[in-house]
C-alpha cells in the first residue's frame, strides 16, 4: 500500500502494509491514559487559529511484545483531534526500514505519519520505552535558553531525513534513555522519551512549565 506524497502537515509520507488485527488493549492501557492527558493538556490536538488552524498534532507510542514479535505500538495517522482515544485507533509496527521509507503495521488504522520518527529514536537506547511527539510553541520558543538539543532545520515532519537528524542528535548531545528535544524543521515540533510513558510525559509536562517560567 502506497502513502500519500503530499507536503500537507500530518500526511504519511513514508510507504506502508497495514494488516487489520485487533490489538490487546491490556498491553498499552498506560500509553492510552497518558495520551488522553496530553491531549486535555492541549499538547496533542489541533491547532484553533493561524497558518496552522484544523491541522491536527501530536502522537505517543510504547514498545511491547506482541503475537511473539518485538515492536511498538502506536497512535493511528490524523487521531490527535479525539479527546479520548480508543484502542482500535492505534496500531502495532512489527517492521520498518528507513533507508526504504517502509513500515509494516498491525491494526485497523494507519501508523501516525512519525513512526519511523519513533523508530529511529528507540534504536538508539534498547531501555527507551516510550515516547511522545508534541508540538508546543513555549518549548520550542524556548529551546536556547533552556538549552534544549535540537535536529536541522533541513529535516521536515515524518521523513527519512528527520529519522537520520534524529539519530545524529542521540550522538551529538550525549542523549540517554530519558530526554526531550525540539525538531527544528518541524515547526514547534518537540520529541520527549523515557523508559516508560510516564516518564516521557513528565519531562514534557515539566519542560513545559520551565519554558513558561522563562518566556
Amino acid at each position: 500500500m502506497s502513502a500519500n506524497k503530499s507536503t500537507k502537515e500530518g500526511v504519511i509520507k513514508f510507504n506502508y502494509e497495514l494488516i487489520e488485527a485487533k490489538l490487546p488493549c491490556k498491553l498499552f492501557s498506560d500509553l492510552m491514559k497518558w495520551r488522553n492527558k496530553l491531549f486535555k493538556s492541549k499538547l496533542i490536538g489541533v491547532y484553533k487559529s493561524g497558518k496552522m488552524k484544523g491541522i491536527s498534532y501530536g502522537n505517543v507510542s510504547k514498545r511491547i511484545r506482541w503475537n511473539k514479535k518485538e515492536g511498538f505500538v502506536i497512535t493511528g495517522s490524523q487521531t490527535a483531534s479525539i479527546a479520548k482515544l480508543p484502542c482500535e485507533k492505534y496500531c502495532f509496527i512489527e517492521d520498518y526500514s528507513i533507508e526504504e521509507n517502509f513500515v509494516k503495521a498491525f491494526g485497523k488504522v494507519k501508523p501516525s505519519s512519525e513512526a519511523l520518527s519513533h523508530a529511529s529514536i528507540y534504536e538508539q537506547n534498547p531501555s527507551i520505552g516510550a515516547i511522545v511527539h508534541s508540538h508546543c510553541k513555549e518549548i520550542f520558543n524556548a529551546r536556547s535558553v533552556l538549552g534544549l538539543p535540537y535536529t536541522s532545520k533541513r529535516a521536515s515532519y515524518g521523513s527519512i531525513s528527520l529519522a537520520k537528524e534524529l539519530a545524529g542528535a542521540f550522538k551529538k548531545f550525549d542523549l540517554r534513555e530519558e530526554g526531550i528535544l525540539v525538531t527544528l524543521g518541524h515547526s514547534e515540533g518537540v520529541f520527549s522519551w523515557g523508559r516508560n510513558i510516564a516518564s516521557a510525559s513528565k519531562i514534557l509536562l515539566e519542560t513545559l512549565k520551565k519554558a513558561k517560567e522563562v518566556l
